[in-house]
């Protein structure tokens, strides 16, 4: 398993188990992390990170699939889809994740998404 495969298992499990702190150790060593392509860099704003990531604790019934799409070297494209419950709501989101890792770390998140519109699959 390399690096990139390596990241997005332990990424998946964080997410679906709801643990915040394996979520942000993942990104400990991350300099540049958008949420957004309009985002600013989270890295720079105090607990950014964790406060993006303290929104899987409100989730329950999380399911995430993950599909390298292209990699090269320390880079990978990643395309996601997600399925969770907030309360009574059933929510749908897929994206892409863009990552660069240096010695098995994560050094680059990039995020673009799109929610389901209401009712969707």
């Amino acid at each position: 398993m390399n690096d990139v495969e390596l990241f997005l298992r332990h990424l998946v499990e964080a997410w679906e188990e709801r643990d915040v702190e394996s979520a942000c150790k993942l990104f400990s060593s991350c300099k540049v992390y958008h949420e957004t392509p309009f985002s600013g860099n989270m890295v720079i704003a105090p607990g950014g990170i964790r406060e993006l990531w303290k929104e899987i604790e409100t989730q329950s019934d999380i399911k995430v699939g993950v599909k390298v799409a292209v990699q090269s070297d320390n880079r990978a494209a990643i395309s996601y889809e997600a399925a969770y419950s907030v309360g009574e709501e059933r929510v749908s989101s897929a994206g892409v994740w863009i990552v660069k890792m240096e010695a098995g770390m994560c050094v680059e998140f990039r995020q673009c998404f799109m929610l389901a519109p209401d009712g969707a699959p």
